[in-house]
C-alpha cells in the first residue's frame, strides 16, 4: 500500500513538474526582459499625384517613394504601378518601364534599400480627353523585394478627373451694306480643351425688324429669329465652321447699324466665357455717296450672378446697361439667350419679352450717365455637375456699341449639401450642470505636395536605431542624386525614432522561466525524499 500510494504521488509530482516546465519555457516573456529580435525588411509606399483633382485631357505627375521601414536591408526594390482607366504613362524615367496601363521601376541596374532608406519616382502621365467629369481614377502600387522575409508594401490612390474646356467663338460678316442686300455671316466654333467639350450649343438672335433668314446650315435647322445649333462634343482642337445669310430690309435707311452677336454655351466647365460671344456690325449703305460715319457710343454691359447653385433652385442674374458717353444714344437693346435644358425664366422684367430661346429687352435711348438693371429669375433644371451658361448682349440700331457690349455668368450646379442639425436644448425641468468651457481644437492646415523629380532619386530618412548588415555598403547621405545618369545610389537611414514595421519574432527562452523550472524541480525532490523516509 506504502509503495502504491509512494508510485502515485512521484507520478503527479513529475507530470506537474512537466507543465510548469514548459509554462517556463514557452510562456510570454514578462515586461522589461531582453529578448532577442529577429532582423527582416519591411517596405512602404507612399503616393501622391498633382494636379488634384486631375484635369481630364491635360498632363499629370505621380510621385512614388518606397521606404524600407525594417532593421535590415532590402535587395532587388522593384515597385509596380498599376495606372488607373484612362492614364497613360509618357517619358517615364531611367529604370522604369511601361507595359500596357502597367509601369515597372527597379532603377538603373537594381535598388538596394538600407534600413530607413527609401527611394523616390516621379511618373509623367496623360489624362484621356474623353473621361467624364467626376470620374474615379484608381491607381494601386505594389514594392517587393528579393529579400527572403522581406514584407512587401502597397497603397491605393483615388484621384478625382474634372473637365476643363475653353470653347471660343469668332463670328465675321461684311462692314457694309445696301438696302434689301445680303449680309453672308462666318461662324467658326473651336475647342481649345483640354477635355472634351459636350453638348455644344449656338444661338444666334436676330432682329427682325431689320433682316430676315435666308440660308441656314444642316446642323442649324429652322427656329423663328434665333438660330440655333447644336453641335455635340468637340474634341481638344476641333473646330465647326457654320455659314448663313439674312436679307436686309429694303426701306433701312442709310446709316442704319445691324447688329449680330452669336454665342457658344457648352456642357463641360470652363475656364474663359470672355470668347463665348462675338458680334459683327454691319452698316447699310446706299451707295450714292462715301461711306457713312457711324458715331461711337459708349455703351457698357455688366452682369452679375451666383457662382454655383443646387438642382430645383432658383438664381437670379442682374444685368446693368450704362450709357458712359456724352450724348443720348440710339434705341438699346438687350438680348439674352436662354441655356435651355439648364435653366428656365421664371421672373422677366417689364422691358423684356421671350421669342423662342431668347430674351429681347427694350430699353430706348439712354441719357449721358444713366443706367437701367435688369433683373432675371431662373429655375434650375440641370443635374449637379453641369453648367448654366448665361450671357447677354447689347445692341443699338443707330449707334455702335462699345467695348463691354458682352458679359457672361459660369454657375455651376452642385449637390445639395446636409441640413444642420439642430442643436439641442436643455430641459427646462432641470438646470444645467455648469460645464467647463471647451478649448479650440487647432485645426491642422492641409500637408504640401511632395516636390516631384524627373528621375528616381534616393533619399535618407529617420530608421531604426539597429545596427545595418554587414553586407550592406551605405552610399552618401544628404541631397537626392543626380536627376539622370547612373542607377540611383541608397543612403542607410539616420538615427531618430525608429521606423514602424511588423512585429518580429521572439527567440530563446525567458530568464524567469528557467528559474521557476528549477524550484519546482526542487521542491519534487523534496517531496520524494520525505516519502522515502516514511516507508523506513
Amino acid at each position: 500500500m506504502r509503495l502504491t500510494t509512494s508510485r502515485i504521488l512521484r507520478g503527479a509530482v513529475g507530470a506537474l513538474t512537466a507543465a510548469f516546465a514548459v509554462t517556463a519555457l514557452t510562456g510570454p516573456a514578462p515586461s522589461g526582459v531582453d529578448r532577442e529580435a529577429r532582423l527582416a525588411p519591411a517596405l512602404q509606399v507612399a503616393k501622391s499625384v498633382s494636379p488634384d483633382p486631375l484635369i481630364i485631357g491635360a498632363p499629370a505627375e505621380y510621385v512614388l517613394t518606397v521606404t524600407n521601414t525594417g532593421d535590415e536591408a532590402a535587395e532587388n526594390v522593384v515597385v509596380t504601378d498599376t495606372l488607373g482607366d484612362g492614364i497613360t504613362a509618357r517619358d517615364l524615367p531611367e529604370g522604369c518601364e511601361a507595359s500596357g496601363s502597367t509601369v515597372e521601376c527597379s532603377g538603373a541596374g537594381g535598388v538596394t534599400l538600407a534600413p530607413g532608406a527609401s527611394v523616390r519616382y516621379t511618373l509623367p502621365v496623360d489624362v484621356d480627353p474623353s473621361l467624364d467629369d467626376g470620374d474615379n481614377i484608381v491607381n494601386r502600387a505594389v514594392a517587393t523585394s528579393t529579400t527572403p522575409g522581406t514584407a512587401p508594401g502597397s497603397t491605393q490612390l483615388v484621384s478625382i478627373a474634372q473637365t476643363r474646356t475653353d470653347v471660343e467663338i469668332t463670328k465675321t460678316g461684311p462692314a457694309t451694306v445696301l438696302p434689301g442686300g445680303r449680309i453672308v455671316y462666318t461662324v467658326v466654333v473651336t475647342n481649345n480643351g483640354p477635355s472634351d467639350a459636350v453638348d455644344v450649343f449656338v444661338q444666334d438672335p436676330t432682329n427682325g425688324n431689320l433682316v430676315s433668314i435666308t440660308d441656314l446650315p444642316d446642323q442649324c435647322p429652322p427656329s423663328g429669329l434665333t438660330i440655333s445649333c447644336r453641335l455635340g462634343t468637340l474634341g481638344p482642337g476641333e473646330s465647326v465652321e457654320l455659314t448663313f445669310a439674312v436679307d436686309t430690309d429694303a426701306d433701312l435707311a442709310e446709316g442704319t447699324v445691324i447688329d449680330n452677336c452669336a454665342t457658344v454655351y457648352t456642357g463641360s466647365r470652363e475656364t474663359d466665357m470672355d470668347n463665348n460671344v462675338s458680334c459683327v456690325e454691319t452698316v447699310v449703305d446706299d451707295g450714292d455717296g462715301p461711306t457713312p460715319q457711324v458715331p461711337e457710343s459708349d455703351i457698357r454691359l455688366a452682369k452679375a450672378g451666383p457662382p454655383v447653385t443646387t438642382p430645383g433652385a432658383t438664381v437670379t442674374y442682374a444685368v446693368t446697361v450704362t450709357n458712359d458717353g456724352d450724348q443720348t444714344s440710339g434705341d438699346v437693346t438687350v438680348l439674352d439667350p436662354i441655356d435651355i435644358g439648364e435653366a428656365s425664366p421664371v421672373e422677366v422684367p417689364e422691358q423684356c419679352v421671350r421669342q423662342g430661346d431668347v430674351l429681347f429687352c427694350e430699353l430706348g435711348g439712354l441719357a449721358p450717365g444713366e443706367s437701367v438693371v435688369l433683373e432675371f429669375v431662373f429655375s434650375v433644371d440641370g443635374p449637379p455637375g453641369d453648367h448654366i451658361h448665361n450671357c447677354a448682349v447689347v445692341h443699338q440700331t443707330t449707334e455702335g456699341a462699345g467695348e463691354d457690349r458682352t458679359a457672361c455668368v459660369d454657375t455651376e450646379i452642385e449637390e445639395p449639401g446636409p441640413s444642420p442639425s439642430p442643436s439641442p436644448s436643455p430641459s427646462p425641468t432641470e438646470p444645467p450642470s455648469p460645464t467647463a468651457s471647451p478649448s479650440p481644437s487647432p485645426t491642422a492646415g492641409p500637408s504640401p505636395s511632395p516636390t516631384p523629380s524627373p528621375s528616381p532619386t534616393v533619399e535618407p530618412s529617420p530608421g531604426p536605431s539597429a545596427t545595418p548588415s554587414p553586407s550592406v555598403s551605405p552610399g552618401p547621405s544628404g541631397e537626392p542624386g543626380p536627376t539622370s545618369g547612373p542607377a540611383p545610389t541608397v543612403s542607410p537611414g539616420g538615427g531618430g525614432e525608429p521606423a514602424t514595421g511588423p512585429a518580429l519574432p521572439v527567440t530563446g527562452a525567458p530568464l524567469a522561466g528557467l528559474v521557476l523550472a528549477a524550484l519546482v524541480l526542487v521542491g519534487s525532490g523534496a517531496a520524494a525524499l520525505t516519502v522515502a523516509r516514511r516507508r523506513r
